[in-house]
């Protein structure tokens, strides 16, 4: 919907236990019902065991039950991950399934509205908690390498990476000339290439560097490369596992 395009990177970006009391909120900003929260749950793709237990534990208290619900999505419990996982956008569609279509457009126009201040705010966050990260240079160095036609692929603007890649030092003034020269005879996807090369080297002698991209990712703010680096952040933690 044309709303989620203004900002496909604050609908799509996965929610956190610590932010349960926001969603709370939200949704009660919205006039969703309390006491649809077992359909609820089971919209998310939390399990009827799951909810059922939640209803024993605490009977009659549709608050809690409904804390208790959303608690178990952001932890992304049961098959919450096929369901598009803990996200904005996975609850609007949740609540457009059971016909909540006012509070699904309320909800809708709420992120939209925040959107500003709340993207300075998430890319701060990531910032934090993944280039301040230290991340297995073998382990980050082998993502890159294995998923380099998705990255290659990603659409990010040639000058913005070349432009971040030299403030963060992994690229110098020298190279920058170079890789922007249009008399070098390469073509973008070489020069691409090239930058890419660079990256990985890097990120093997570094694994600090593996944060600074997914962050020069995520700044490019489109929905392929923000996509690009949660897929590579997955495939990372996986192989940390």
């Amino acid at each position: 919907m044309a709303t989620k395009s203004s900002s496909p990177s604050l609908f799509t970006s996965p929610l956190t236990i610590n932010q349960l009391i926001d969603v709370l909120d939200l949704l009660k900003r919205c006039g969703f019902p309390q006491t649809r929260w077992h359909e609820l749950g089971l919209r998310l793709g939390l399990h009827k065991n799951t909810l059922d237990a939640i209803g024993k534990n605490h009977p009659g208290d549709v608050a809690r039950c409904l804390t208790e619900t959303l608690s178990k999505w952001l932890s992304r419990a049961d098959n919450v991950d096929t369901k598009g996982g803990a996200t904005f956008d996975s609850l609007s569609d949740a609540l457009k399934f059971m016909n909540e279509n006012a509070a699904a457009v309320k909800l809708d126009q709420e992120i939209t509205t925040s959107s500003g201040s709340s993207t300075a705010s998430t890319s701060q966050t990531r910032r934090k908690t993944e280039e301040g990260v230290t991340y297995n240079p073998d382990q980050a160095h082998e993502v890159m390498t294995e998923n380099a036609l998705l990255i290659k692929g990603c659409g990010i603007d040639l000058n913005f990476l070349i432009d971040k890649l030299l403030e963060h030092k992994i690229i110098n003034a020298r190279k920058k000339k170079e890789v922007t020269d249009g008399y070098c005879g390469k073509t973008e996807g070489e020069r691409i290439d090239e930058l890419l090369q660079i990256i990985s080297s890097s990120i093997e002698l570094d694994g600090e560097v593996f944060g600074i991209f997914i962050d020069i990712l995520r700044k490019e703010n489109t929905r392929n490369t923000i996509a690009v680096a949660n897929k590579l952040m997955e495939k990372y933690k996986l192989k940390m596992k």
